[in-house]
Protein backbone atom coordinates (compact mmCIF):
# COMPACT_ATOMS: atom_id res chain seq x y z
CA UNK A 1 0.00 0.00 0.00
CA UNK A 2 1.01 3.69 -1.08
CA UNK A 3 2.80 5.51 1.71
CA UNK A 4 1.82 9.71 1.68
CA UNK A 5 3.33 12.92 2.27
CA UNK A 6 2.12 16.34 3.04
CA UNK A 7 4.77 19.16 2.69
CA UNK A 8 3.70 22.47 4.14
CA UNK A 9 5.75 25.82 4.84
CA UNK A 10 5.00 26.01 8.13
CA UNK A 11 6.19 25.74 11.89
CA UNK A 12 4.27 24.19 14.93
CA UNK A 13 2.50 25.34 17.35
CA UNK A 14 0.93 27.90 14.64
CA UNK A 15 -2.59 29.43 15.46
CA UNK A 16 -3.21 29.79 12.03
CA UNK A 17 -5.91 28.36 9.66
CA UNK A 18 -3.44 27.09 7.34
CA UNK A 19 -2.00 25.03 9.92
CA UNK A 20 -5.25 23.56 10.91
CA UNK A 21 -5.65 23.03 7.40
CA UNK A 22 -2.54 21.11 6.87
CA UNK A 23 -3.06 18.97 10.23
CA UNK A 24 -6.26 17.82 9.24
CA UNK A 25 -5.64 16.62 5.92
CA UNK A 26 -2.92 14.54 7.28
CA UNK A 27 -5.17 12.96 9.96
CA UNK A 28 -7.40 12.04 7.05
CA UNK A 29 -4.83 11.21 4.84
CA UNK A 30 -2.80 9.06 7.66
CA UNK A 31 -6.22 6.91 7.51
CA UNK A 32 -6.19 6.08 3.81
CA UNK A 33 -2.16 5.30 3.27
CA UNK A 34 0.19 2.62 4.75
CA UNK A 35 1.88 5.90 6.62
CA UNK A 36 1.54 9.23 6.23
CA UNK A 37 4.31 11.86 6.79
CA UNK A 38 3.86 15.77 7.48
CA UNK A 39 7.02 17.95 6.33
CA UNK A 40 7.58 21.09 7.18
CA UNK A 41 10.09 23.46 8.34
CA UNK A 42 10.28 23.11 11.77
CA UNK A 43 8.51 22.52 15.24
CA UNK A 44 9.19 23.15 19.19
CA UNK A 45 10.87 21.00 20.79
CA UNK A 46 9.82 18.11 18.65
CA UNK A 47 6.14 18.46 18.97
CA UNK A 48 4.76 14.96 18.74
CA UNK A 49 1.15 13.24 17.49
CA UNK A 50 0.19 12.95 20.54
CA UNK A 51 0.03 16.98 21.62
CA UNK A 52 -1.54 17.44 18.35
CA UNK A 53 -4.07 14.91 18.39
CA UNK A 54 -5.34 16.83 21.70
CA UNK A 55 -4.84 20.09 20.22
CA UNK A 56 -6.82 19.76 16.94
CA UNK A 57 -9.28 17.01 18.20
CA UNK A 58 -7.86 14.76 15.57
CA UNK A 59 -10.08 11.57 15.67
CA UNK A 60 -8.78 7.83 13.72
CA UNK A 61 -6.70 4.56 14.47
CA UNK A 62 -3.57 6.04 12.92
CA UNK A 63 -1.45 9.03 13.67
CA UNK A 64 1.00 10.30 11.27
CA UNK A 65 4.69 11.25 11.49
CA UNK A 66 6.06 14.56 11.67
CA UNK A 67 9.79 15.70 9.90
CA UNK A 68 11.33 18.65 10.52
CA UNK A 69 14.06 20.16 8.08
CA UNK A 70 15.10 22.85 10.40
CA UNK A 71 15.59 23.40 13.78
CA UNK A 72 13.16 26.38 15.39
CA UNK A 73 13.02 29.65 14.62
CA UNK A 74 9.89 31.67 13.54
CA UNK A 75 11.09 33.62 10.21
CA UNK A 76 10.77 32.34 7.14
CA UNK A 77 12.18 33.95 4.02
CA UNK A 78 12.75 33.00 0.27
CA UNK A 79 16.19 31.61 0.60
CA UNK A 80 14.72 29.19 3.62
CA UNK A 81 11.96 28.39 1.52
CA UNK A 82 14.62 27.36 -1.46
CA UNK A 83 16.65 25.41 0.29
CA UNK A 84 13.36 24.16 1.91
CA UNK A 85 12.11 22.75 -1.38
CA UNK A 86 15.11 21.32 -2.79
CA UNK A 87 15.62 19.49 0.52
CA UNK A 88 12.81 18.10 0.32
CA UNK A 89 12.59 16.75 -3.29
CA UNK A 90 15.79 15.14 -2.49
CA UNK A 91 14.28 13.83 0.67
CA UNK A 92 11.66 12.59 -1.66
CA UNK A 93 13.72 11.09 -4.87
CA UNK A 94 13.40 7.32 -3.95
CA UNK A 95 9.33 8.12 -3.33
CA UNK A 96 8.14 8.70 -6.48
CA UNK A 97 5.91 6.15 -6.29
CA UNK A 98 3.93 7.22 -2.70
CA UNK A 99 1.29 9.70 -2.61
CA UNK A 100 2.78 13.42 -2.57
CA UNK A 101 0.78 16.71 -1.76
CA UNK A 102 2.49 19.95 -1.44
CA UNK A 103 1.37 23.61 -0.21
CA UNK A 104 5.00 24.67 -0.81
CA UNK A 105 5.31 25.75 -4.65
CA UNK A 106 8.73 26.06 -4.56
CA UNK A 107 8.63 22.69 -3.30
CA UNK A 108 6.46 21.88 -6.16
CA UNK A 109 9.23 23.20 -8.60
CA UNK A 110 12.15 21.67 -7.12
CA UNK A 111 10.11 18.20 -7.06
CA UNK A 112 9.54 18.52 -10.87
CA UNK A 113 13.41 18.93 -11.55
CA UNK A 114 13.31 15.82 -9.88
CA UNK A 115 10.89 14.06 -11.95
CA UNK A 116 8.16 13.39 -8.89
CA UNK A 117 5.09 13.44 -9.27
CA UNK A 118 2.46 15.54 -6.93
CA UNK A 119 0.04 17.28 -6.76
CA UNK A 120 0.11 21.18 -5.21
CA UNK A 121 -2.81 23.02 -3.31
CA UNK A 122 -3.01 26.68 -4.03
CA UNK A 123 -4.81 29.09 -1.54
CA UNK A 124 -3.73 32.37 -2.60
CA UNK A 125 -2.92 34.17 -5.56
CA UNK A 126 1.25 34.00 -6.28
CA UNK A 127 3.35 37.33 -6.02
CA UNK A 128 7.11 37.59 -7.04
CA UNK A 129 9.86 35.06 -7.87
CA UNK A 130 7.36 32.55 -6.99
CA UNK A 131 4.62 33.27 -9.54
CA UNK A 132 7.61 33.78 -12.29
CA UNK A 133 9.17 30.33 -11.44
CA UNK A 134 5.53 28.65 -11.38
CA UNK A 135 3.47 30.55 -13.59
CA UNK A 136 5.75 32.65 -16.13
CA UNK A 137 8.20 29.55 -16.60
CA UNK A 138 5.35 27.18 -17.21
CA UNK A 139 5.81 24.82 -13.86
CA UNK A 140 2.11 24.03 -12.91
CA UNK A 141 1.52 22.25 -16.20
CA UNK A 142 4.80 20.16 -15.67
CA UNK A 143 4.43 16.84 -16.43
CA UNK A 144 5.02 16.01 -12.72
CA UNK A 145 2.48 18.30 -11.53
CA UNK A 146 -0.73 15.64 -11.41
CA UNK A 147 -3.29 18.11 -10.50
CA UNK A 148 -3.32 21.78 -9.37
CA UNK A 149 -6.19 22.29 -6.26
CA UNK A 150 -7.50 25.25 -5.40
CA UNK A 151 -9.18 26.83 -2.74
CA UNK A 152 -12.15 28.05 -4.71
CA UNK A 153 -13.33 28.42 -8.25
CA UNK A 154 -12.70 31.92 -8.09
CA UNK A 155 -9.14 31.42 -7.43
CA UNK A 156 -9.07 29.02 -10.24
CA UNK A 157 -9.95 31.76 -12.91
CA UNK A 158 -6.54 33.37 -11.82
CA UNK A 159 -4.41 30.31 -13.25
CA UNK A 160 -3.69 29.33 -17.15
CA UNK A 161 -3.66 25.61 -16.52
CA UNK A 162 -5.49 22.44 -17.91
CA UNK A 163 -5.28 20.44 -14.35
CA UNK A 164 -7.29 22.44 -12.03
CA UNK A 165 -9.04 20.54 -9.19
CA UNK A 166 -11.33 22.89 -6.90
CA UNK A 167 -11.93 21.44 -3.60
CA UNK A 168 -12.71 24.15 -1.08
CA UNK A 169 -11.90 23.54 2.74
CA UNK A 170 -13.72 21.34 5.50
CA UNK A 171 -14.48 20.53 8.69
CA UNK A 172 -14.58 17.31 10.59
CA UNK A 173 -18.29 16.90 11.66
CA UNK A 174 -17.54 14.61 14.33
CA UNK A 175 -15.61 17.28 16.39
CA UNK A 176 -19.23 19.15 16.57
CA UNK A 177 -22.04 17.72 18.73
CA UNK A 178 -25.95 19.43 17.87
CA UNK A 179 -27.17 21.81 19.76
CA UNK A 180 -30.70 23.14 20.47
CA UNK A 181 -31.74 26.35 18.70
CA UNK A 182 -32.90 28.82 21.21
CA UNK A 183 -36.08 30.94 21.20
CA UNK A 184 -34.74 34.34 21.84
CA UNK A 185 -31.05 34.14 20.10
CA UNK A 186 -29.06 36.72 22.66
CA UNK A 187 -25.20 35.87 21.67
CA UNK A 188 -22.99 36.82 18.66
CA UNK A 189 -19.91 35.38 17.61
CA UNK A 190 -16.94 36.44 15.54
CA UNK A 191 -14.08 33.60 15.90
CA UNK A 192 -10.72 34.61 14.24
CA UNK A 193 -8.17 36.91 13.45
CA UNK A 194 -8.22 41.17 13.48
CA UNK A 195 -6.51 41.79 10.20
CA UNK A 196 -7.47 44.37 7.99
CA UNK A 197 -10.70 43.49 6.37
CA UNK A 198 -12.22 41.49 8.45
CA UNK A 199 -15.25 43.37 9.49
CA UNK A 200 -14.29 44.40 13.23
CA UNK A 201 -14.91 48.06 13.32
CA UNK A 202 -18.64 46.77 11.82
CA UNK A 203 -19.27 44.00 14.38
CA UNK A 204 -18.81 46.88 16.99
CA UNK A 205 -21.03 49.27 15.27
CA UNK A 206 -23.54 46.53 15.49
CA UNK A 207 -23.23 45.79 19.43
CA UNK A 208 -24.16 49.82 19.69
CA UNK A 209 -27.23 49.51 17.13
CA UNK A 210 -28.15 46.04 19.49
CA UNK A 211 -27.29 46.54 23.18
CA UNK A 212 -29.77 43.31 23.83
CA UNK A 213 -27.21 41.42 22.44
CA UNK A 214 -24.29 39.95 23.50
CA UNK A 215 -21.05 40.00 20.80
CA UNK A 216 -18.23 38.16 21.60
CA UNK A 217 -14.76 38.68 19.45
CA UNK A 218 -12.54 35.76 19.72
CA UNK A 219 -8.78 35.93 18.38
CA UNK A 220 -5.25 37.47 18.81
CA UNK A 221 -6.46 40.43 20.49
CA UNK A 222 -3.15 41.41 22.05
CA UNK A 223 -1.54 43.40 18.52
CA UNK A 224 -5.25 45.27 18.65
CA UNK A 225 -5.23 48.31 21.81
CA UNK A 226 -8.09 50.37 19.32
CA UNK A 227 -10.69 48.15 20.11
CA UNK A 228 -9.65 48.80 24.20
CA UNK A 229 -12.73 50.84 24.81
CA UNK A 230 -16.06 48.85 23.80
CA UNK A 231 -19.47 48.84 24.34
CA UNK A 232 -20.48 46.63 27.55
CA UNK A 233 -22.51 44.49 25.46
CA UNK A 234 -19.07 43.47 23.29
CA UNK A 235 -16.54 40.79 24.79
CA UNK A 236 -13.09 40.06 23.45
CA UNK A 237 -11.31 37.00 23.91
CA UNK A 238 -7.83 35.93 23.19
CA UNK A 239 -7.39 33.18 20.82
CA UNK A 240 -7.82 29.61 21.53
CA UNK A 241 -6.73 26.19 20.58
CA UNK A 242 -8.92 25.03 17.93
CA UNK A 243 -10.12 22.06 20.29
CA UNK A 244 -12.36 24.60 21.95
CA UNK A 245 -13.60 25.80 18.75
CA UNK A 246 -16.91 23.49 18.64
CA UNK A 247 -17.57 24.48 22.37
CA UNK A 248 -17.49 27.98 22.18
CA UNK A 249 -19.51 28.17 18.76
CA UNK A 250 -21.93 26.07 20.43
CA UNK A 251 -22.39 29.07 23.04
CA UNK A 252 -23.41 30.91 20.30
CA UNK A 253 -26.66 31.46 18.39
CA UNK A 254 -25.33 34.03 15.09
CA UNK A 255 -22.02 33.86 13.81
CA UNK A 256 -20.85 36.73 11.52
CA UNK A 257 -18.80 36.49 8.58
CA UNK A 258 -18.34 40.26 8.16
CA UNK A 259 -15.27 40.28 5.66
CA UNK A 260 -14.63 43.50 3.34
CA UNK A 261 -13.68 44.12 0.00
CA UNK A 262 -10.28 44.05 1.13
CA UNK A 263 -9.08 40.90 3.33
CA UNK A 264 -5.50 40.81 4.37
CA UNK A 265 -4.16 37.52 5.97
CA UNK A 266 -0.68 37.28 7.74
CA UNK A 267 0.71 38.92 4.32
CA UNK A 268 -0.03 42.70 4.23
CA UNK A 269 -0.19 43.24 0.44
CA UNK A 270 -2.49 40.02 -0.39
CA UNK A 271 -6.25 41.10 -0.79
CA UNK A 272 -7.94 37.37 -0.44
CA UNK A 273 -11.55 38.97 -0.49
CA UNK A 274 -12.67 37.63 -3.86
CA UNK A 275 -11.52 34.45 -3.46
CA UNK A 276 -11.50 33.54 0.33
CA UNK A 277 -13.18 30.45 1.16
CA UNK A 278 -12.66 30.48 4.89
CA UNK A 279 -11.78 27.34 7.03
CA UNK A 280 -13.79 28.91 9.87
CA UNK A 281 -17.03 29.16 7.71
CA UNK A 282 -17.48 25.25 7.44
CA UNK A 283 -16.83 25.04 11.54
CA UNK A 284 -19.74 27.47 11.78
CA UNK A 285 -22.01 25.00 9.37
CA UNK A 286 -20.81 22.49 11.49
CA UNK A 287 -21.91 24.07 14.81
CA UNK A 288 -25.53 24.34 12.97
CA UNK A 289 -26.32 27.51 13.96
CA UNK A 290 -27.15 31.19 11.83
CA UNK A 291 -25.04 32.51 9.46
CA UNK A 292 -24.63 36.01 8.29
CA UNK A 293 -21.60 36.72 6.14
CA UNK A 294 -20.59 39.51 3.21
CA UNK A 295 -21.90 38.80 0.02
CA UNK A 296 -17.80 37.94 -1.74
CA UNK A 297 -17.84 35.29 -5.08
CA UNK A 298 -15.65 32.55 -2.82
CA UNK A 299 -18.13 32.39 0.24
CA UNK A 300 -21.28 32.44 -1.97
CA UNK A 301 -19.70 28.92 -3.65
CA UNK A 302 -20.89 27.74 -0.25
CA UNK A 303 -23.13 30.22 1.22
CA UNK A 304 -26.69 30.48 -0.05
CA UNK A 305 -29.04 33.19 1.39
CA UNK A 306 -31.94 32.19 2.91
CA UNK A 307 -31.09 28.41 2.74
CA UNK A 308 -28.05 27.33 4.87
CA UNK A 309 -27.07 31.83 5.64
CA UNK A 310 -28.01 35.45 5.04
CA UNK A 311 -26.35 37.29 2.81
CA UNK A 312 -25.24 40.58 2.80
CA UNK A 313 -23.53 43.43 1.78
CA UNK A 314 -19.83 43.49 3.19
CA UNK A 315 -19.97 47.46 4.39
CA UNK A 316 -23.49 48.22 4.77
CA UNK A 317 -24.34 48.10 8.52
CA UNK A 318 -27.98 49.10 7.86
CA UNK A 319 -28.37 45.78 5.98
CA UNK A 320 -26.09 43.80 8.67
CA UNK A 321 -28.49 45.29 11.31
CA UNK A 322 -31.47 44.26 9.35
CA UNK A 323 -30.51 41.04 8.87
CA UNK A 324 -30.18 40.62 12.77
CA UNK A 325 -33.44 42.09 12.69
CA UNK A 326 -35.09 39.35 10.56
CA UNK A 327 -33.39 36.51 12.53
CA UNK A 328 -34.42 37.35 16.12
CA UNK A 329 -38.70 37.75 14.63
CA UNK A 330 -38.28 34.84 12.05
CA UNK A 331 -38.17 31.23 13.94
CA UNK A 332 -39.07 29.33 10.84
CA UNK A 333 -36.23 31.30 8.62
CA UNK A 334 -33.64 30.44 11.75
CA UNK A 335 -34.87 26.69 11.80
CA UNK A 336 -34.27 26.67 8.36
CA UNK A 337 -30.79 28.40 8.31
CA UNK A 338 -29.41 26.37 11.09
CA UNK A 339 -30.90 22.60 9.65
CA UNK A 340 -29.09 23.35 5.84
CA UNK A 341 -25.71 25.02 7.37
CA UNK A 342 -25.11 21.54 9.56
CA UNK A 343 -26.23 19.55 6.11
CA UNK A 344 -24.05 21.92 4.29
CA UNK A 345 -20.90 20.64 6.57
CA UNK A 346 -21.84 17.16 6.42
CA UNK A 347 -21.31 17.27 2.57
CA UNK A 348 -17.78 19.25 3.31
CA UNK A 349 -16.04 16.73 5.50
CA UNK A 350 -12.34 16.43 5.27
CA UNK A 351 -12.80 12.75 4.86
CA UNK A 352 -14.95 13.92 1.10
CA UNK A 353 -12.23 16.24 0.49
CA UNK A 354 -9.08 13.31 0.74
CA UNK A 355 -11.10 11.05 -1.37
CA UNK A 356 -11.85 13.46 -4.05
CA UNK A 357 -7.86 14.24 -4.59
CA UNK A 358 -7.07 10.94 -4.15
CA UNK A 359 -9.70 9.72 -7.03
CA UNK A 360 -8.99 13.18 -8.94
Amino acid sequence: MKKSYYIAEIFLPNKSAYSTHVIKMCNELANKFSSTELILFHSKNNLTYKKIKKDYILIGKKSFKIKNFFSYQVNINFIKRLLFGYRVANYLKNEKKNFIVTRSLITSFFLSLYKIYHKVEIHNELRGLTKFLLVNLNFLNSNYVEKVIFISCELSKKFSTNKKLVLHDAVDIRNFDKTKIRNKPKNVGYVGSFYKGRGIELIIQLARKNPNLNFYLIGQVDKFKRFSKLTPNVKIWKHVPYSKIPSILSKFDILLMPYQKNVQINSQNLNTALYCSPLKMFDYLASGKIIISSNLPGIREILKDKINSLIVENNNVHQWNNAIKNILRNKKLSKKICLNAYKTAVNNTWKIRVNKMILN
